[in-house]
Protein backbone atom coordinates (compact mmCIF):
# COMPACT_ATOMS: atom_id res chain seq x y z
CA UNK A 1 0.00 0.00 0.00
CA UNK A 2 1.26 3.53 -0.85
CA UNK A 3 2.20 5.72 2.08
CA UNK A 4 2.28 9.16 0.48
CA UNK A 5 0.09 11.43 -1.61
CA UNK A 6 1.31 12.94 -4.87
CA UNK A 7 -0.17 16.43 -4.95
CA UNK A 8 -0.25 18.96 -7.81
CA UNK A 9 -0.58 22.60 -6.67
CA UNK A 10 -1.43 25.40 -9.13
CA UNK A 11 -1.22 28.90 -7.65
CA UNK A 12 0.05 32.16 -9.18
CA UNK A 13 0.91 33.78 -5.82
CA UNK A 14 4.48 32.62 -4.97
CA UNK A 15 4.02 33.17 -1.21
CA UNK A 16 0.90 31.01 -1.09
CA UNK A 17 2.58 28.44 -3.34
CA UNK A 18 5.50 28.19 -0.89
CA UNK A 19 3.15 27.97 2.09
CA UNK A 20 1.14 25.14 0.52
CA UNK A 21 4.35 23.26 -0.23
CA UNK A 22 5.46 23.58 3.39
CA UNK A 23 2.09 22.49 4.81
CA UNK A 24 1.69 19.55 2.45
CA UNK A 25 5.25 18.29 2.92
CA UNK A 26 4.69 18.43 6.68
CA UNK A 27 1.98 15.86 6.02
CA UNK A 28 4.46 13.71 4.04
CA UNK A 29 3.01 14.55 0.64
CA UNK A 30 5.12 14.66 -2.54
CA UNK A 31 4.35 18.07 -4.01
CA UNK A 32 4.58 19.39 -7.58
CA UNK A 33 4.22 23.18 -7.90
CA UNK A 34 2.91 25.14 -10.90
CA UNK A 35 2.62 28.93 -11.05
CA UNK A 36 -0.06 29.04 -13.75
CA UNK A 37 -2.92 26.95 -15.07
CA UNK A 38 -1.35 26.03 -18.41
CA UNK A 39 1.71 24.38 -16.82
CA UNK A 40 -0.59 22.53 -14.39
CA UNK A 41 -2.50 21.01 -17.30
CA UNK A 42 0.80 19.95 -18.88
CA UNK A 43 1.93 18.18 -15.69
CA UNK A 44 -1.42 16.35 -15.52
CA UNK A 45 -0.59 14.77 -18.89
CA UNK A 46 2.92 13.80 -17.81
CA UNK A 47 2.36 12.08 -14.44
CA UNK A 48 -0.39 10.78 -12.15
CA UNK A 49 -1.52 12.58 -8.98
CA UNK A 50 -3.69 11.71 -5.99
CA UNK A 51 -4.86 15.29 -5.36
CA UNK A 52 -5.01 18.59 -7.29
CA UNK A 53 -5.16 21.98 -5.55
CA UNK A 54 -5.80 24.94 -7.83
CA UNK A 55 -6.52 28.63 -7.38
CA UNK A 56 -9.83 29.56 -9.04
CA UNK A 57 -8.38 32.65 -10.79
CA UNK A 58 -5.04 32.15 -12.56
CA UNK A 59 -3.29 33.03 -15.83
CA UNK A 60 -3.13 30.34 -18.49
CA UNK A 61 -6.15 28.37 -17.28
CA UNK A 62 -8.61 28.95 -14.45
CA UNK A 63 -9.27 26.55 -11.62
CA UNK A 64 -12.64 25.70 -13.16
CA UNK A 65 -10.92 24.83 -16.46
CA UNK A 66 -8.47 22.58 -14.59
CA UNK A 67 -11.46 20.99 -12.83
CA UNK A 68 -13.14 20.26 -16.17
CA UNK A 69 -9.94 19.01 -17.89
CA UNK A 70 -8.96 16.82 -14.95
CA UNK A 71 -12.09 14.73 -15.48
CA UNK A 72 -10.64 13.68 -18.84
CA UNK A 73 -6.93 13.68 -18.01
CA UNK A 74 -7.06 12.28 -14.49
CA UNK A 75 -10.47 10.77 -13.92
CA UNK A 76 -11.30 10.20 -10.27
CA UNK A 77 -8.60 12.52 -8.90
CA UNK A 78 -10.12 14.93 -6.33
CA UNK A 79 -9.79 18.60 -7.26
CA UNK A 80 -9.82 21.22 -4.50
CA UNK A 81 -10.30 24.85 -5.56
CA UNK A 82 -8.69 27.72 -3.63
CA UNK A 83 -10.27 31.15 -3.38
CA UNK A 84 -9.63 34.35 -1.46
CA UNK A 85 -13.18 35.55 -2.06
CA UNK A 86 -16.12 33.90 -0.28
CA UNK A 87 -18.25 33.87 -3.41
CA UNK A 88 -21.06 31.53 -2.44
CA UNK A 89 -22.50 31.20 -5.91
CA UNK A 90 -19.14 30.27 -7.49
CA UNK A 91 -18.19 27.93 -4.66
CA UNK A 92 -21.45 25.98 -4.79
CA UNK A 93 -21.26 25.98 -8.58
CA UNK A 94 -17.78 24.41 -8.38
CA UNK A 95 -18.91 21.80 -5.85
CA UNK A 96 -21.81 20.80 -8.07
CA UNK A 97 -19.46 20.50 -11.07
CA UNK A 98 -17.46 17.92 -9.19
CA UNK A 99 -14.94 19.79 -7.05
CA UNK A 100 -13.97 17.75 -4.01
CA UNK A 101 -13.83 20.82 -1.77
CA UNK A 102 -13.18 24.57 -1.68
CA UNK A 103 -10.44 26.07 0.51
CA UNK A 104 -10.80 29.68 1.56
CA UNK A 105 -7.75 31.89 2.04
CA UNK A 106 -6.17 32.30 4.51
CA UNK A 107 -6.12 28.58 5.32
CA UNK A 108 -4.53 26.90 8.33
CA UNK A 109 -2.51 23.78 8.93
CA UNK A 110 -5.64 22.08 10.27
CA UNK A 111 -7.43 22.75 6.96
CA UNK A 112 -4.64 21.05 5.01
CA UNK A 113 -4.32 18.23 7.54
CA UNK A 114 -8.06 17.49 7.38
CA UNK A 115 -7.95 17.55 3.57
CA UNK A 116 -4.99 15.15 3.44
CA UNK A 117 -6.74 12.71 5.81
CA UNK A 118 -9.85 12.59 3.68
CA UNK A 119 -7.94 12.08 0.44
CA UNK A 120 -5.80 9.37 2.05
CA UNK A 121 -8.93 7.51 3.10
CA UNK A 122 -10.32 7.97 -0.40
CA UNK A 123 -7.23 6.35 -1.98
CA UNK A 124 -6.69 3.75 0.73
CA UNK A 125 -3.33 5.22 1.73
CA UNK A 126 -2.14 4.40 5.26
CA UNK A 127 -2.26 7.41 7.59
CA UNK A 128 -0.02 6.08 10.41
CA UNK A 129 -2.03 8.25 12.80
CA UNK A 130 -4.87 7.58 15.27
CA UNK A 131 -8.24 7.48 13.58
CA UNK A 132 -10.56 10.42 14.11
CA UNK A 133 -13.37 9.92 16.61
CA UNK A 134 -16.44 8.40 15.00
CA UNK A 135 -18.58 11.29 16.18
CA UNK A 136 -16.49 13.76 14.19
CA UNK A 137 -16.60 11.61 11.07
CA UNK A 138 -20.41 11.38 11.02
CA UNK A 139 -21.49 14.62 12.65
CA UNK A 140 -21.90 16.51 9.38
CA UNK A 141 -24.05 13.95 7.56
CA UNK A 142 -21.35 13.26 4.96
CA UNK A 143 -20.94 16.88 3.88
CA UNK A 144 -17.46 18.39 3.63
CA UNK A 145 -16.58 21.02 6.27
CA UNK A 146 -15.84 23.74 3.71
CA UNK A 147 -19.13 23.09 1.93
CA UNK A 148 -20.92 23.45 5.26
CA UNK A 149 -19.25 26.83 5.75
CA UNK A 150 -20.44 27.95 2.35
CA UNK A 151 -23.94 26.60 2.97
CA UNK A 152 -24.09 28.39 6.33
CA UNK A 153 -23.24 31.72 4.71
CA UNK A 154 -25.78 31.04 1.96
CA UNK A 155 -28.42 30.17 4.56
CA UNK A 156 -27.87 33.43 6.46
CA UNK A 157 -28.31 35.40 3.25
CA UNK A 158 -31.54 33.61 2.38
CA UNK A 159 -32.96 33.96 5.89
CA UNK A 160 -32.33 37.72 5.75
CA UNK A 161 -34.06 37.88 2.36
CA UNK A 162 -37.04 35.90 3.62
CA UNK A 163 -37.43 38.26 6.58
CA UNK A 164 -37.59 41.23 4.22
CA UNK A 165 -40.08 39.42 1.98
CA UNK A 166 -42.29 38.63 4.96
CA UNK A 167 -42.89 42.30 5.68
CA UNK A 168 -43.14 43.42 2.07
CA UNK A 169 -46.44 41.88 0.96
CA UNK A 170 -49.80 40.65 2.15
CA UNK A 171 -50.15 38.44 -0.94
CA UNK A 172 -49.93 35.02 0.73
CA UNK A 173 -49.58 33.05 -2.49
CA UNK A 174 -46.71 35.21 -3.73
CA UNK A 175 -44.98 35.12 -0.35
CA UNK A 176 -45.25 31.33 -0.03
CA UNK A 177 -43.81 30.95 -3.52
CA UNK A 178 -40.85 33.14 -2.54
CA UNK A 179 -40.22 31.15 0.64
CA UNK A 180 -40.27 27.74 -1.06
CA UNK A 181 -37.98 29.07 -3.83
CA UNK A 182 -35.49 30.36 -1.24
CA UNK A 183 -35.63 27.07 0.68
CA UNK A 184 -34.89 25.08 -2.49
CA UNK A 185 -32.01 27.37 -3.44
CA UNK A 186 -30.48 27.25 0.02
CA UNK A 187 -30.70 23.46 0.38
CA UNK A 188 -29.85 22.64 -3.22
CA UNK A 189 -33.22 20.91 -3.74
CA UNK A 190 -34.78 20.38 -7.18
CA UNK A 191 -38.40 20.52 -6.11
CA UNK A 192 -40.34 21.69 -3.10
CA UNK A 193 -43.82 22.49 -1.83
CA UNK A 194 -45.62 24.09 1.08
CA UNK A 195 -48.64 22.05 2.16
CA UNK A 196 -51.36 23.14 4.58
CA UNK A 197 -53.56 20.70 6.50
CA UNK A 198 -57.22 20.70 5.50
CA UNK A 199 -59.87 21.57 8.09
CA UNK A 200 -60.70 17.90 8.48
CA UNK A 201 -57.01 17.08 8.87
CA UNK A 202 -57.28 14.20 6.42
CA UNK A 203 -55.39 15.80 3.51
CA UNK A 204 -52.69 18.35 2.76
CA UNK A 205 -53.39 21.17 0.29
CA UNK A 206 -50.55 22.52 -1.84
CA UNK A 207 -50.26 26.30 -1.36
CA UNK A 208 -46.98 26.76 -3.26
CA UNK A 209 -44.84 24.44 -5.38
CA UNK A 210 -41.72 24.66 -7.52
CA UNK A 211 -39.92 22.17 -9.73
CA UNK A 212 -42.85 19.77 -10.24
CA UNK A 213 -43.95 20.95 -13.67
CA UNK A 214 -47.61 20.15 -14.24
CA UNK A 215 -47.68 17.13 -11.92
CA UNK A 216 -48.19 19.18 -8.72
CA UNK A 217 -49.89 22.59 -8.64
CA UNK A 218 -51.20 24.96 -5.94
CA UNK A 219 -54.65 23.80 -4.90
CA UNK A 220 -53.89 20.08 -5.33
CA UNK A 221 -54.50 17.84 -2.32
CA UNK A 222 -52.47 14.82 -1.21
CA UNK A 223 -52.85 12.39 1.65
CA UNK A 224 -49.20 12.60 2.77
CA UNK A 225 -45.71 13.61 1.67
CA UNK A 226 -45.03 10.20 0.10
CA UNK A 227 -48.03 10.74 -2.17
CA UNK A 228 -46.51 14.08 -3.21
CA UNK A 229 -43.23 12.42 -4.18
CA UNK A 230 -45.11 9.69 -6.04
CA UNK A 231 -47.04 12.32 -8.05
CA UNK A 232 -43.75 14.02 -8.87
CA UNK A 233 -42.26 10.72 -10.07
CA UNK A 234 -39.26 10.90 -7.72
CA UNK A 235 -37.09 7.77 -7.50
CA UNK A 236 -37.33 5.98 -4.17
CA UNK A 237 -33.66 6.71 -3.44
CA UNK A 238 -33.97 10.48 -3.86
CA UNK A 239 -32.94 12.67 -0.95
CA UNK A 240 -35.96 14.32 0.70
CA UNK A 241 -36.86 16.13 3.88
CA UNK A 242 -40.06 17.35 5.54
CA UNK A 243 -40.15 20.27 7.99
CA UNK A 244 -43.31 20.97 10.04
CA UNK A 245 -45.13 24.31 9.94
CA UNK A 246 -46.41 25.13 13.41
CA UNK A 247 -48.59 28.00 14.65
CA UNK A 248 -48.69 28.46 18.44
CA UNK A 249 -47.56 24.91 19.01
CA UNK A 250 -50.07 23.39 16.59
CA UNK A 251 -48.85 21.84 13.36
CA UNK A 252 -50.73 23.34 10.42
CA UNK A 253 -48.73 21.91 7.53
CA UNK A 254 -45.29 20.99 6.22
CA UNK A 255 -42.51 22.20 3.96
CA UNK A 256 -41.35 19.34 1.73
CA UNK A 257 -38.14 19.40 -0.33
CA UNK A 258 -36.44 16.78 -2.48
CA UNK A 259 -33.52 16.30 -4.86
CA UNK A 260 -34.23 14.14 -7.91
CA UNK A 261 -30.57 13.47 -8.60
CA UNK A 262 -29.08 12.93 -5.15
CA UNK A 263 -29.40 10.14 -2.63
CA UNK A 264 -27.45 11.97 0.08
CA UNK A 265 -28.78 13.60 3.22
CA UNK A 266 -29.61 17.24 3.72
CA UNK A 267 -27.01 18.75 6.04
CA UNK A 268 -27.58 20.03 9.57
CA UNK A 269 -27.07 23.55 8.21
CA UNK A 270 -29.82 22.90 5.64
CA UNK A 271 -32.15 21.69 8.38
CA UNK A 272 -31.49 24.72 10.56
CA UNK A 273 -32.18 27.05 7.65
CA UNK A 274 -35.34 25.17 6.66
CA UNK A 275 -36.61 25.28 10.24
CA UNK A 276 -36.31 29.08 10.21
CA UNK A 277 -37.96 29.42 6.80
CA UNK A 278 -40.75 27.08 7.95
CA UNK A 279 -41.31 29.28 11.01
CA UNK A 280 -41.55 32.31 8.76
CA UNK A 281 -44.01 30.54 6.47
CA UNK A 282 -46.13 29.61 9.50
CA UNK A 283 -45.94 33.21 10.71
CA UNK A 284 -47.09 34.42 7.29
CA UNK A 285 -50.05 32.02 7.43
CA UNK A 286 -51.07 33.30 10.83
CA UNK A 287 -50.63 36.93 9.78
CA UNK A 288 -52.70 36.34 6.65
CA UNK A 289 -55.46 34.75 8.73
CA UNK A 290 -55.48 37.66 11.19
CA UNK A 291 -55.32 40.17 8.33
CA UNK A 292 -58.28 38.52 6.59
CA UNK A 293 -60.27 38.55 9.83
CA UNK A 294 -59.60 42.26 10.38
CA UNK A 295 -60.32 43.04 6.73
CA UNK A 296 -63.61 41.14 6.85
CA UNK A 297 -64.67 42.82 10.10
CA UNK A 298 -63.89 46.31 8.80
CA UNK A 299 -65.64 45.72 5.48
CA UNK A 300 -68.69 44.24 7.18
CA UNK A 301 -68.84 47.26 9.48
CA UNK A 302 -68.65 49.68 6.57
CA UNK A 303 -71.23 47.77 4.58
CA UNK A 304 -73.53 47.94 7.59
CA UNK A 305 -72.96 51.72 7.71
CA UNK A 306 -73.81 52.03 4.01
CA UNK A 307 -76.95 49.94 4.52
CA UNK A 308 -77.97 52.23 7.40
CA UNK A 309 -77.48 55.29 5.20
CA UNK A 310 -79.52 53.79 2.37
CA UNK A 311 -82.28 52.71 4.75
CA UNK A 312 -83.04 56.38 5.39
CA UNK A 313 -84.42 56.54 1.87
CA UNK A 314 -86.77 53.78 0.73
CA UNK A 315 -85.89 54.56 -2.89
CA UNK A 316 -82.16 53.82 -2.51
CA UNK A 317 -82.29 50.94 0.00
CA UNK A 318 -80.15 48.04 -1.22
CA UNK A 319 -78.60 50.21 -3.98
CA UNK A 320 -74.95 49.47 -3.12
CA UNK A 321 -75.40 45.70 -2.94
CA UNK A 322 -77.17 45.76 -6.32
CA UNK A 323 -74.28 47.81 -7.76
CA UNK A 324 -71.84 45.19 -6.48
CA UNK A 325 -73.88 42.37 -8.01
CA UNK A 326 -74.20 44.11 -11.38
CA UNK A 327 -70.49 45.02 -11.46
CA UNK A 328 -69.47 41.41 -10.79
CA UNK A 329 -71.83 40.20 -13.56
CA UNK A 330 -70.20 42.64 -16.01
CA UNK A 331 -66.71 41.49 -14.97
CA UNK A 332 -67.64 37.85 -15.59
CA UNK A 333 -69.15 38.70 -18.95
CA UNK A 334 -65.92 40.48 -19.92
CA UNK A 335 -63.77 37.62 -18.60
CA UNK A 336 -61.75 39.85 -16.28
CA UNK A 337 -60.97 37.21 -13.65
CA UNK A 338 -61.61 36.80 -9.94
CA UNK A 339 -59.22 39.56 -8.82
CA UNK A 340 -61.14 42.30 -10.68
CA UNK A 341 -64.44 40.71 -9.63
CA UNK A 342 -63.47 40.96 -5.96
CA UNK A 343 -62.27 44.53 -6.42
CA UNK A 344 -65.53 45.69 -8.02
CA UNK A 345 -67.58 43.73 -5.47
CA UNK A 346 -66.00 45.59 -2.54
CA UNK A 347 -65.87 48.93 -4.36
CA UNK A 348 -69.49 48.59 -5.42
CA UNK A 349 -70.66 47.78 -1.91
CA UNK A 350 -68.76 50.75 -0.45
CA UNK A 351 -68.95 53.32 -3.26
CA UNK A 352 -71.45 55.57 -1.47
CA UNK A 353 -69.99 55.46 2.03
CA UNK A 354 -68.93 59.10 1.64
CA UNK A 355 -72.59 60.11 1.74
CA UNK A 356 -72.24 59.97 5.51
CA UNK A 357 -70.82 63.50 5.07
CA UNK A 358 -73.80 64.76 3.05
CA UNK A 359 -76.73 66.36 5.00
CA UNK A 360 -79.81 64.16 5.35
CA UNK A 361 -81.92 66.97 3.92
CA UNK A 362 -80.11 66.51 0.60
CA UNK A 363 -79.89 62.71 0.74
CA UNK A 364 -83.59 62.20 1.48
CA UNK A 365 -85.01 65.12 -0.55
CA UNK A 366 -88.03 63.74 -2.46
CA UNK A 367 -87.64 66.01 -5.50
CA UNK A 368 -84.84 67.10 -7.76
CA UNK A 369 -81.84 68.78 -6.18
CA UNK A 370 -81.04 72.45 -6.65
CA UNK A 371 -77.71 73.32 -8.37
CA UNK A 372 -76.20 74.09 -4.94
CA UNK A 373 -77.46 70.83 -3.47
CA UNK A 374 -76.19 68.93 -6.50
CA UNK A 375 -72.71 70.45 -6.05
CA UNK A 376 -72.74 69.30 -2.44
CA UNK A 377 -73.87 65.80 -3.48
CA UNK A 378 -70.95 65.65 -5.98
CA UNK A 379 -68.56 65.68 -3.02
CA UNK A 380 -69.43 62.13 -1.99
CA UNK A 381 -66.91 60.26 -4.29
CA UNK A 382 -64.01 62.18 -2.72
CA UNK A 383 -65.42 61.67 0.78
CA UNK A 384 -65.74 57.92 0.06
CA UNK A 385 -62.15 57.87 -1.25
CA UNK A 386 -60.81 59.55 1.89
CA UNK A 387 -62.60 57.06 4.16
CA UNK A 388 -61.41 53.97 2.26
CA UNK A 389 -57.88 55.31 1.76
CA UNK A 390 -57.22 55.06 5.50
CA UNK A 391 -57.34 51.24 5.22
CA UNK A 392 -54.25 49.64 3.66
CA UNK A 393 -56.25 46.74 2.17
CA UNK A 394 -58.74 49.05 0.39
CA UNK A 395 -56.33 51.24 -1.60
CA UNK A 396 -57.47 50.07 -5.06
CA UNK A 397 -61.11 50.16 -4.03
CA UNK A 398 -60.61 53.75 -2.81
CA UNK A 399 -59.20 54.85 -6.18
CA UNK A 400 -62.01 53.27 -8.18
CA UNK A 401 -64.70 54.65 -5.87
CA UNK A 402 -63.25 58.16 -6.35
CA UNK A 403 -63.52 57.87 -10.14
CA UNK A 404 -66.89 56.15 -10.56
CA UNK A 405 -68.56 59.40 -11.67
CA UNK A 406 -65.93 60.29 -14.29
CA UNK A 407 -67.05 60.38 -17.94
CA UNK A 408 -65.07 58.87 -20.79
CA UNK A 409 -65.21 62.24 -22.61
CA UNK A 410 -63.60 64.01 -19.62
CA UNK A 411 -66.69 65.90 -18.46
CA UNK A 412 -67.32 63.94 -15.28
CA UNK A 413 -66.20 64.61 -11.71
CA UNK A 414 -64.25 65.00 -9.44
CA UNK A 415 -61.05 65.13 -11.57
CA UNK A 416 -62.22 65.32 -15.17
CA UNK A 417 -60.43 62.14 -16.26
CA UNK A 418 -61.16 60.69 -19.70
CA UNK A 419 -60.86 57.44 -21.64
CA UNK A 420 -58.40 54.86 -20.38
CA UNK A 421 -57.15 57.25 -17.68
CA UNK A 422 -60.26 56.16 -15.79
CA UNK A 423 -59.53 52.72 -14.26
CA UNK A 424 -61.61 49.93 -15.83
CA UNK A 425 -63.28 48.94 -12.51
CA UNK A 426 -64.41 52.58 -12.10
CA UNK A 427 -65.88 52.54 -15.62
CA UNK A 428 -67.72 49.34 -14.72
CA UNK A 429 -69.08 50.91 -11.51
CA UNK A 430 -70.25 53.95 -13.49
CA UNK A 431 -72.37 51.79 -15.81
CA UNK A 432 -73.69 49.63 -12.95
CA UNK A 433 -74.56 52.74 -10.90
CA UNK A 434 -76.43 54.41 -13.76
CA UNK A 435 -78.24 51.18 -14.63
CA UNK A 436 -79.48 50.72 -11.06
CA UNK A 437 -80.57 54.36 -10.83
CA UNK A 438 -82.64 53.96 -13.99
CA UNK A 439 -84.23 50.62 -13.08
CA UNK A 440 -85.41 51.68 -9.59
CA UNK A 441 -88.33 53.98 -8.84
CA UNK A 442 -87.54 57.51 -7.70
CA UNK A 443 -89.94 60.17 -6.33
CA UNK A 444 -89.53 62.26 -9.47
CA UNK A 445 -89.91 59.42 -12.04
CA UNK A 446 -90.92 55.81 -12.56
CA UNK A 447 -88.40 53.02 -13.05
CA UNK A 448 -87.29 52.00 -16.54
CA UNK A 449 -87.27 48.44 -17.83
CA UNK A 450 -84.04 46.57 -18.53
CA UNK A 451 -84.31 47.25 -22.27
CA UNK A 452 -85.11 50.93 -21.74
CA UNK A 453 -82.13 51.33 -19.43
CA UNK A 454 -79.79 49.60 -21.92
CA UNK A 455 -81.07 51.87 -24.69
CA UNK A 456 -80.33 54.92 -22.54
CA UNK A 457 -76.83 53.65 -21.69
CA UNK A 458 -76.09 53.02 -25.36
CA UNK A 459 -77.17 56.58 -26.18
CA UNK A 460 -74.40 57.87 -23.89
CA UNK A 461 -71.78 55.23 -24.74
CA UNK A 462 -68.59 56.91 -25.87
CA UNK A 463 -69.42 60.15 -24.07
CA UNK A 464 -70.39 59.25 -20.50
CA UNK A 465 -69.89 55.48 -20.50
CA UNK A 466 -67.36 52.95 -21.80
CA UNK A 467 -69.02 51.30 -24.86
CA UNK A 468 -67.47 47.88 -24.14
CA UNK A 469 -68.82 47.89 -20.59
CA UNK A 470 -72.28 48.94 -21.81
CA UNK A 471 -72.37 46.08 -24.32
CA UNK A 472 -71.23 43.59 -21.69
CA UNK A 473 -74.17 44.64 -19.53
CA UNK A 474 -76.53 44.61 -22.51
CA UNK A 475 -75.72 40.95 -23.16
CA UNK A 476 -76.91 39.98 -19.67
CA UNK A 477 -80.45 39.19 -18.57
CA UNK A 478 -82.11 40.61 -15.44
CA UNK A 479 -82.06 38.35 -12.38
CA UNK A 480 -85.42 36.64 -11.73
CA UNK A 481 -85.07 37.52 -8.02
CA UNK A 482 -84.11 41.15 -8.64
CA UNK A 483 -85.51 42.30 -12.01
CA UNK A 484 -83.44 45.49 -11.76
CA UNK A 485 -80.11 43.67 -11.43
CA UNK A 486 -78.38 41.43 -14.00
CA UNK A 487 -77.88 37.78 -13.15
CA UNK A 488 -74.32 37.35 -11.84
CA UNK A 489 -74.55 33.55 -12.15
CA UNK A 490 -74.39 33.69 -15.95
Amino acid sequence: MLDELRVLVAEDNPDILALLRELLEAERCRVTLCSDGASALSRLVEEPFHLILSDITMPGASGLEILDRSNALASGVPVVLISGDVDLENALFALRRGAFDCLLKPFRLDDIRDLVRRVQRLHGIAEHRPAEPAARQTAQNGHRPQELLIRRGRALQLIARSGRALGATHDLGHLMGDIIEMAMKGAGADCGALLIASESGGTLRVTASKGFGDTVRPGDEVGCEDELWALAGLPAWSASTVVPLAVRGRQVGVMALASRYSSGLFSTVDRDMLDILAQQAAMALENASLYATVESSVCEGMRALVATLEAKDAYTEGHSLRIAQTAVAICRQMGLGSEIEDLTRYAGALHDIGKIGIPDAILTKPGRLTPEEYQRMKEHPVLSWKILLSFSFLQEEAINVRYHHEWVNGKGYPDGLSGSAIPLPARILAVADAYDAMTTTRPYRASRTHDQAISELRAFAGTQFDPDVVEALASLLPSPDQPGAPDASR
